[in-house]
């Protein structure tokens, strides 16, 4: 989190300090971003970088939180009256997410944010949206989703918790592929529900 200080500056130079980390993180992934990247573009001494953040990783978890924010909406709102199950909507979900961002100048923002999630932590996902450690995210939403067995959907949270991360990883690792390899939506959506269905499988 920004330290006290960042919240102290005026609110036209936190919206420019985010609007200088968009475009950076949507031109590069995060491993390829340096503090130096930031304060050159920003026009902001070191120093000052650092009194506002702890670190890179505290300066993009605050840009990329304005994405957070807008996927959240953005899944609710395909949830909303949805009858499939969870595999269907993560289908629903993918297909989304592909033509939704072919087109989209931010399209890279969201790439690089799934590459960065799956790579962090050895992929864990942990302290993200789509863990359920978090109050406010989607993995609510998609454990309100039956999986096909019975046996699965009456135990406790813990198995459900594990299958909903094994079925993200392989989203974040798909839609990586598909926009590194520039498939068409067709092909993606082909690849993504062949590699999703096996996981349904499995489950039944």
């Amino acid at each position: 989190m920004p330290t006290n200080t960042y919240y102290n500056i005026a609110e036209k130079k936190q919206k420019k300090l985010i609007e200088v980390g968009v475009d950076i993180f949507s031109k590069n992934p995060f491993e390829n971003v340096d503090i130096q990247m930031v304060v050159n573009k920003a026009g902001l001494p070191r120093g000052s970088f650092y009194a506002y953040f702890e670190n890179l990783e505290d300066y993009y978890n605050l840009v990329i939180s304005t994405l957070r924010t807008d996927r959240i909406k953005k899944v609710s709102n395909l949830a909303e009256g949805f009858k499939g199950n969870l595999f269907d909507f993560l289908i629903k979900l993918f297909k989304y997410d592909i033509v939704q961002y072919a087109f989209d100048e931010r399209k890279l923002l969201l790439t690089h944010y799934f590459r960065f999630l799956q790579t962090r932590k050895m992929g864990c996902l942990e302290g993200t949206i789509y863990h359920p450690s978090q109050k406010i995210g989607i993995y609510s939403i998609l454990a309100s989703f039956k999986t096909g067995s019975d046996q699965l959907d009456q135990l406790d949270g813990i198995k459900k918790a594990s299958l909903i991360d094994y079925a993200m990883t392989i989203y974040l690792s798909t839609y990586n592929v598909c926009v590194h390899d520039k498939m068409s939506e067709s092909e993606s959506l082909e690849l993504f529900t062949e590699r999703i269905k096996i996981i349904e499988k499995g489950v039944k």
